[in-house]
């Protein structure tokens, strides 16, 4: 497993130390309504079809599968949780870009996903809040001038499918409607489908990956439910 750069660790530390030394009674965090929240992520995809060997090839066109290395993103949420419940429920997108290979070549890509997580908070009544996680994406990965089409075009390619994932993390609250966060997610992608520039969506066979995310950010609450 990878582990997180050190400028998270850093902040993960942070974190640590100012829950040590916040009373618990300081103010009483907010625990229910809509909420924002703006994380930095850091991501790679592993497994046997990343492997910077693999591609897919027709009698219309040959299209490359790039390895996915570390790379740094953002996670954009919009999440609610119901008053005295410990369920949360979000909807996120995410981007993070990376730069790869394909055999010696080099190779630029972004990873995309748009989820649906669900939450379960423990303490949900105190600043400090761990939760576990499970959701689903719609994920794309788009990889940069990697598709050579009949005419001998070069594109860029997207790969298109499902990636379920589970995790755990953490809420820190630092006033009673701001706090911290924190997880780390294991994902399982499966991409089924690749798209050209112009062109239509091809099935392809299904190619496997997975990853492990770590992310940090800031939580603001914004409305009652």
């Amino acid at each position: 497993m990878r582990r997180p750069s050190l400028l998270t660790a850093a902040l993960i530390a942070f974190v640590l130390v100012i829950m040590a030394v916040q009373p618990a009674s300081a103010f009483k965090p907010k625990s229910h309504g809509g909420y924002l929240t703006l994380e930095l992520n850091s991501t790679s995809i592993e497994g046997d079809d990343f492997d910077g060997l693999t591609y897919y090839e027709s009698s219309d066109f040959i299209a490359v599968v790039p390895t996915v290395p570390s790379g740094n993103g953002f996670r954009l949420a919009f999440g609610f949780q119901s008053a005295g419940q410990p369920f949360a429920f979000e909807f996120a997108y995410a981007r993070s870009s990376h730069d790869g290979k394909f055999g010696g070549y080099d190779a630029k890509s972004t990873l995309n996903g748009i989820s649906m997580e669900g939450q379960w908070h423990f303490h949900n009544k105190g600043v400090f809040q761990p939760f576990i996680d499970a959701g689903l994406a719609f994920s794309w990965l788009s990889a940069k001038d990697a598709y050579l089409d009949v005419s001998m075009t070069v594109k860029d390619v997207s790969y298109r499918g499902l990636t379920p994932y589970l995790g755990a993390g953490a809420r820190f609250f630092v006033a009673p409607s701001v706090a911290l966060v924190g997880g780390i997610d294991r994902e399982f992608h499966s991409f089924v489908t690749l798209k050209a520039d112009g062109g239509e969506s091809t099935k392809i066979e299904k190619m496997k990956g997975s990853s492990w995310t770590f992310s940090l950010g800031v939580m603001l609450w914004v409305g009652n439910m």
